[in-house]
């Protein structure tokens, strides 16, 4: 197997998290310990007194047998509730009442649309602690533009101009306003071209155009203050190229489209961005300052040694935009040991292959802004978490909860150990089994700071997010053959669950994954079921491409949304590959996941096969020609691909092309303004390295009918709202060439 080390070993880590119990308890007596609960099969959780169990004829009634102790039944969504009740974090409650709302937000807010087109809005309803609150119960408003919004929130306008949006509560006296921008049709003959930022929706002022290909670009045309710039006589086919100081490029290939939104991507360090902050303990008995969010010794499994939790900010626009920086933010270094380490006032006091850090000695780690790791008391720094957060209307999340160091220490040894580095192939099977044993929250609805600017500090405001809600719903995915590139299996394929809360975002509510079988010690078509223990786990007997797994009911503002399972198969974590990372994944969206008592199973989706993967041969960058190349499609489903370059200092170019075989030369930014930066270029990172650029290539399947450049104009599915028509991607690391 591969060894990884820093940023591999860190997401290989986050894989360890996600799933918890709930807490209604059969005796109720409140306990510090299982001392205080008297003789019998009891069990000291979360300061209750509850019954253990093996199956349901050991609980009282009304109660269920579920993970060995008696607990009421949860919901999955407000029909599993009994009339005039809604589910909420998991569990059948009175709605709020119109009263208890004070304030709300509607998203996008602001937003843009094109007049003759629609626009689906939605409102949070939060109450008094700024919280959201499950409450839809809202009237709509507009005027403007000869603008129309229905009951749903779905916004029409027929001309020109700024529409006003507000929604007021029913039978109360909350109410929020925000504005939409409708664009009139451009020009007559004229190529228009609109520029916005893709988080707030915001048109871009002094954003630079141009067409064509290589040094044979037209002069630049630059936007006005509401985004747009105007080629006039344009016909036929065109290359368009967007740049903007402070945000990454994009460019449209053979595009015949003649009004084009442009939705661009701030770009800036790390250390300028802003968000949210809160802070974990292992109790507030230890930590006096520790919010009641923050208390480990409150989660499940109470007791046990090693403290994990992780938060991020929702995945802004779709699936295909998840990775490691964007669930839970970028690296940050921190020194850990498992034994404590010895003091120290600097490296040269410590072992070699270790650093001196908060004055202990410990391995240097990088680990995510957004991960609390946590042994007994000892969190290596980690207590205090950071999520960073786009703009516009967003939502934070949560997983935490407690687990046990004798499951824990064999995974983190290798993690912390002196070597740095850890063997995937070999982590994935341990951490697997504990997907069981966290608990997640989410908070829906809340806005963060502005970014910074060069010499003044980001903001993190206080956010405490409640890990409240256990994950007790559960799917069984049955996971089609991995696909093959260039002859081989993929190494895995990886489960990702989350209520799909567009236009805000999608929110993780579990996850799962499992390792290809092994076939004359290759990777091979099944993945192993990981929770499988037939005839020891062996591959061939455990090869049913089952992945069962567990997640939290839509909590903290998301509840009633559709639950987005995406299916991932992975390669290039493994020796059977190059170094190139490859994925192939489905989405299946769900109108909701009920609960269902062990021991029946849950509920099982069927995943249609993964789309191909282009072969190695078939994808190429020229970084001295500044030169893309596709060569036809590897499946006949793709409607459009995304090719990344992307830089050292995290510049991206976004160029957007047909179906078919295209080869792209793109302009030098520098040719457009002296002051834009080349992607191309040897940049130094926010690790403090110089490095080249890396590239890869998305290709996009969605559920409806779209064109290329219907997508990258004003219709009813725009490239800044693919969310809730994504079904299917491949995304493929491309080696930048000369």
């Amino acid at each position: 197997m591969r060894r990884l080390s820093g940023p591999l070993c860190a997401a290989a880590l986050l894989f360890a998290c996600s799933k918890g119990n709930g807490s209604s308890n059969d005796k109720g007596a409140s306990c510090q310990s299982l001392l205080d609960c008297g003789a019998g099969k009891w069990m000291c959780i979360q300061n209750s007194c509850v019954a253990a169990c093996q199956s349901a004829s050991e609980c009282s009634s009304g109660l269920v047998c579920e993970e060995g102790i008696c607990l009421k039944p949860a919901c999955g969504n407000d029909a599993q509730c009994a009339s005039g009740q809604v589910c909420t974090d998991g569990a059948c409650a009175a709605p709020p009442s119109a009263s208890q709302v004070v304030s709300c937000a509607i998203a996008p807010g602001p937003a843009v649309m094109r007049a003759g087109s629609t626009l689906q809005l939605k409102v949070v309803a939060q109450g008094a602690s700024g919280r959201a609150l499950h409450f839809n119960s809202f009237s709509w408003t507009a005027s403007g533009a000869g603008a129309t919004i229905d009951a749903t929130g779905l916004l029409s306008a027929t001309d020109a101009g700024d529409v006003a949006v507000t929604a007021s509560v029913q039978g109360g006296s909350a109410s929020c306003t925000t504005s939409v921008h409708s664009y009139g049709p451009p020009d007559s003959g004229a190529l228009r071209i609109t520029a916005i930022d893709i988080h707030t929706r915001q048109p871009i002022a002094g954003a630079k155009v141009v067409l064509g290909s290589g040094t044979s670009i037209t002069p630049a045309q630059v936007t006005g203050s509401d985004g747009t710039a105007q080629f006039p006589n344009i016909t036929g086919f065109t290359n368009v190229h967007v740049f903007a100081a402070g945000y990454s490029y994009t460019s449209f290939i053979e595009t015949d489209g003649h009004d084009l939104l442009v939705p661009l991507t701030p770009y800036l360090s790390s250390s300028l961005r802003s968000g949210f902050t809160g802070h974990m303990c292992s109790s507030r008995s230890a930590d006096p300052s520790c919010p009641p969010e923050g208390d480990f010794s409150q989660l499940q499994i109470p007791g046990q040694g090693v403290h994990l939790a992780f938060f991020g900010s929702g995945i802004p626009n779709s699936p295909l935009d998840l990775s490691l920086d964007t669930l839970v933010g970028p690296l940050h270094r921190v020194v850990v040991s498992l034994t404590g380490g010895s003091a120290c006032g600097s490296d040269s006091q410590c072992p070699s292959g270790q650093v001196c850090g908060s004055g202990r000695c410990g391995t240097g780690v990088n680990l995510p802004y957004g991960l609390v790791l946590g042994v007994a008391g000892n969190f290596f720094g980690t207590q205090d978490y950071r999520v960073f957060a786009d703009g516009g209307l967003r939502a934070l999340w949560g997983i935490g909860g407690n687990v046990s160091a004798g499951k824990m220490s064999g995974i983190l040894a290798p993690v912390l150990g002196g070597s740095g580095s850890v063997d995937v192939g070999a982590l994935l099977p341990q951490l697997l089994p504990l997907l069981g044993d966290l608990q997640a929250g989410a908070d829906v609805g809340v806005r963060a700071a502005p970014n910074a600017t060069p010499g003044h500090a980001p903001i993190f405001t206080s956010a405490a997010i409640p890990l409240n809600t256990g994950m007790r719903l559960r799917l069984d995915p049955a996971v089609p053959d991995l696909p093959q590139v260039d002859g081989k299996y993929l190494d895995g394929a990886l489960v990702v669950a989350g209520a799909m809360d567009y236009p805000i975002g999608f929110i993780p509510l579990g996850m799962t994954a499992g390792l290809s079988d092994k076939v004359n010690g290759a990777n091979g078509p099944k993945v192993i079921d990981p929770n499988c223990t037939a005839a020891g786990g062996s591959d061939q007997s455990c090869a049913t491409s089952q992945l069962p797994m567990k997640l939290a009911p839509e909590n903290g503002g998301a509840e009633g949304s559709k639950v987005g399972v995406a299916v991932i198969a992975f390669g290039g974590l493994s020796s059977a590959f190059s170094a190139r990372v490859v994925l192939s994944g489905r989405i299946k969206v769900l109108d909701k996941v009920d609960y269902v008592a062990p021991p029946s199973t849950g509920l099982s989706p069927s995943i249609p096969p993964f789309p191909n993967l282009p072969s190695s041969a078939s994808v190429g960058v020229s970084r001295v020609a500044r030169q893309l190349s596709v060569s036809g499609d590897a499946d006949p489903a793709v409607q459009i691909y995304r090719f990344e370059v992307l830089s050292h200092a995290r510049l991206d170019w976004n160029v957007w092309i047909p179906r078919g075989s295209h080869t792209v030369v793109l302009p030098d930014p520098s040719a457009v303004d002296a002051a834009f930066a080349d992607p191309f270029a040897d940049v130094a990172g926010d690790d403090g390295k110089t490095a080249g650029p890396t590239s890869r290539l998305v290709a996009l399947e969605l559920s409806e009918n779209k064109t290329a450049v219907q997508l990258e104009t004003f219709s009813s599915l725009t490239l800044d709202a693919l969310g809730s028509s994504l079904s299917a991607f491949t995304a493929v690391q491309v080696p930048v060439g000369p």
